[in-house]
């Protein structure tokens, strides 16, 4: 069924027909053709009775009278000086009764219009319409402005782009007056921020319809539909074809129209930042996020360090001998000191013509032997020194994430075949969960959203499917697409590919999720690496929940990555076992029978505290 089929239209509303001011002439306009009705609002396409331009007028269903038309004046003026970008300008505003004119020149439609063509945009153009009206309704919702009915005839097509009309046009004004009047003036409006609310899911129902071809919920009335979506209703909004729009967009809009109030988008601008990820990944351009993410992490260090460090070098310095594996532990155990090192040694290795494209410096002691105490300590100390502003619940959350980092890392040494270097393997271990923790460190209140978004999924998901495994690392990146456009595993990528590391490694740091895992072609050593470290991720994921069927899970975890493992079932109970441990479990492991070949001597003390004195002097 086509989209403006379904649409309400003023000849089949029974309100607006008994209403008196329905008739061909309103005021001076001639009514030329009733675009669209809601409980809210309602749209015309007139013309002028005595001759010159059409227009779009759009009446506010609730007709204001005395304060409340003046308080209703007020704010559809502000919103007409502001001009903002992305807004369709009035042209003129009702005194008497709350009603708008805009402009609807030649080759201009609103959505509600069969020549629109809504429902059969290609994916491409419907995001960039979607995109121009989220920055648009961002823009109002910043200026503390409603729009109370977003509607398809509210949405005007020009041969500039998409336009957004009615801002301010439906919201309640009688509640406004009273809120004015009262002790609370001074706070936020609890009906303006819900207001703000509805308007982003019918935005959002908007898109549902445009990208799917099919209305939300078969109702072209917008607001009607969102009446029926949980918790005001009780109606559940199926996904839409996946053969309709990629898993990205179909993320965005499961995000923004789901049945938990908790697991939306807080704000319209959450909204525009997840649409234009999409847009500018499918355009084959680095999103605006990943962009944002990059800049603060050449501003701020790539991740911050930890502030034990310094004191255990210390106490390694002050030894006549020190072994170089006790020294590298120490670097491995600071997570963000030692993603920086192999970032430094790499990019310069790079730019120096030493490594060929797949080829790349993951082990700690070579990097000690090229850069030396001093070189490392410089880097620490940056690193120390980097500005952090977060709160406490978000620095809690930092560092239960960098804590649960470190034991999935450490899990992976302790599972991975004989034979192989396990500071290698902690490294990847890492490297898997590089983007997770940049978006905790640099994007705070998006890693926040993306946590609460992951445990309520995991525990809706869990009560429903019972004894069966959840694929955690894969609805992790499902969370983090659905806030911010794009998987960590995307900002992984990206990442090494500006430390100029090539395809394969890049592929190392992109775990393998157990729903995936049995797909997999074995590839050689690294792809047994990968799935050694992606079990181990994933093992400390489900441990995290606390849920009682862990002891049910494991066997399933291990039978889905075990085609390329040779791992018992013991082996990952005591490995988890170990690595849980709150007394140390976290410590990486350095193998000294493999590492007694170097020793540092103490005649570098005096440089390295040098290096390091708090004062600088």
């Amino acid at each position: 069924m086509p989209f403006s089929a379904v649409i309400p239209r003023i000849e089949a509303d029974a309100l607006i027909r008994e209403n008196p001011l329905w008739q061909p002439l309103f005021g001076r306009f001639r009514v030329e053709q009733p675009l669209g009705a809601s409980a809210l609002s309602c749209a015309f396409s007139v013309t002028e009775a005595e001759g010159g331009s059409g227009g779009l007028l759009v009446l506010s269903r609730h007709l204001w009278q005395g304060r409340e038309l003046g308080h209703w004046r007020h704010l559809v003026l502000h919103a007409a000086r502001m001009q903002a970008q992305g807004w369709l300008t009035p042209l003129e505003v009702g005194d008497t009764l709350p009603w708008v004119l805009y402009p609807l020149g030649p080759g201009c439609s609103t959505l509600a219009q069969p020549e629109a063509h809504l429902g059969t945009m290609n994916e491409s153009d419907g995001l960039k319409m979607g995109q121009a009206l989220a920055q648009a309704l961002a823009l109002a919702h910043e200026a503390q402005i409603p729009h109370g009915d977003l509607q398809p005839w509210m949405a005007v097509q020009t041969p500039d782009g998409t336009l957004l009309a009615g801002m301010g046009l439906a919201y309640d004004y009688a509640h406004s007056v009273r809120w004015a009047m009262s002790p609370q003036s001074q706070l936020v409006d609890p009906l303006l921020r819900a207001t703000f609310q509805r308007d982003t899911q019918q935005l959002a129902l908007l898109m549902y319809g445009v990208l799917s071809g099919e209305p939300a919920l078969d109702d072209g009335d917008l607001y009607r539909a969102w009446r029926r979506l949980p918790p005001q209703g009780s109606t559940f909004l199926q996904p839409p074809r996946k053969d309709r729009m990629s898993a990205e967009t179909r993320q965005v809009l499961a995000r923004a129209l789901h049945h938990r109030v908790d697991q939306r988008f807080v704000s319209s601008r959450g909204l525009v930042r997840a649409v234009d990820t999409v847009v500018q990944t499918q355009a084959e351009q680095d999103p605006q996020v990943l962009q944002t993410l990059m800049s603060r992490a050449a501003t701020y260090g790539l991740l911050p360090g930890n502030p034990d460090t310094f004191p255990r070098l210390q106490r390694l310095s002050s030894l006549r001998q020190c072994p170089s594996h006790d020294l590298v532990m120490v670097l491995l155990a600071d997570i963000g000191l030692a993603c920086e090192l192999v970032r430094v040694s790499n990019s310069a290795l790079r730019h120096g013509g030493a490594l060929g494209v797949n080829d790349a410096v993951l082990s700690l002691h070579r990097i000690l032997g090229m850069r030396g105490l001093r070189g490392i300590a410089r880097i620490a100390r940056a690193l120390e020194q980097s500005p952090r502003s977060l709160n406490d619940e978000q620095m809690a959350l930092m560092t239960q994430q960098f804590m649960l980092v470190r034991k999935a890392a450490r899990l992976a040494q302790i599972l991975s075949p004989a034979g192989y270097d396990t500071e290698t393997v902690y490294i990847i271990g890492l490297l898997q969960n590089l983007g997770r923790l940049m978006v905790v460190a640099h994007l705070p209140q998006d890693a926040s959203q993306i946590h609460h978004h992951i445990r309520q999924t995991l525990k809706t998901l869990t009560q429903d499917s019972g004894a069966s495994l959840p694929p955690v690392l894969t609805l992790a990146q499902q969370a983090c697409t659905s806030v911010l456009g794009l998987d960590f595993d995307t900002i992984s990528r990206a990442t090494l590919r500006q430390w100029g590391l090539g395809p394969e490694v890049q592929a190392l740091a992109n775990a393998i999720g157990s729903d995936q895992a049995a797909r997999q072609e074995p590839t050689g050593d690294h792809h047994l690496l990968r799935l050694t470290a992606s079990l181990a991720n994933e093992a400390v994921y489900l441990h995290t929940l606390g849920s009682p069927m862990l002891e049910i899970w494991l066997p399933q975890l291990l039978a889905a990555y075990r085609p390329g493992l040779a791992l018992t079932l013991t082996d990952l109970r005591k490995g988890l076992a170990t690595v849980m441990d709150t007394s140390g479990g976290d410590l990486p492991l350095v193998p000294t029978q493999l590492r007694s070949d170097l020793w540092i001597g103490q005649e570098i003390q005096e440089d390295l505290l040098e290096m390091w004195r708090p004062d600088g002097q």
